[in-house]
């Protein structure tokens, strides 16, 4: 888990939410102690969870730097509708470990870059 936390050096974040599944909450729990974040389980990120309820949740998220930690398919739904919005996509995957970084203008979705998982 050091990784994830050598990873996001420099990059600010004000929230830090994940599902609740125990892999989940173990992947970020170490980065948000570090950074003095409450971790925040939050049931929409669930592996399961419908897709529309979770692309909903997303676009609602305010323009705080947010992490969130949740599961491929979910993530591979959330990527395809940015990039059906008119997004810029840049890369892909979803590798264990991976990132996507969205970025946001006037609570807009405008781009999206795919940051491959940390080595070690």
């Amino acid at each position: 888990m050091r990784a994830l936390i050598e990873a996001f050096e420099g990059i600010e974040l004000a929230r830090i939410g994940t599902s609740p599944f125990v892999r989940c909450v173990e992947t970020v729990a170490e980065l948000a102690a570090a950074r003095g974040i409450a971790l925040e389980v939050m049931p929409e990120l669930a592996e399961g969870h419908d897709l529309d309820e979770v692309w909903a949740f997303v676009r609602s998220l305010d323009e705080r730097p947010t992490l969130l930690c949740g599961h491929g398919p979910e993530i591979s739904d959330v990527m395809r509708r940015v990039a059906e919005s008119g997004a810029r996509v840049d890369g892909h995957g979803l590798a264990k470990g991976s990132v996507w970084v969205l970025e946001r203008d006037g609570g807009r979705i405008v781009a999206g870059s795919y940051r491959p998982a940390p080595s070690g």
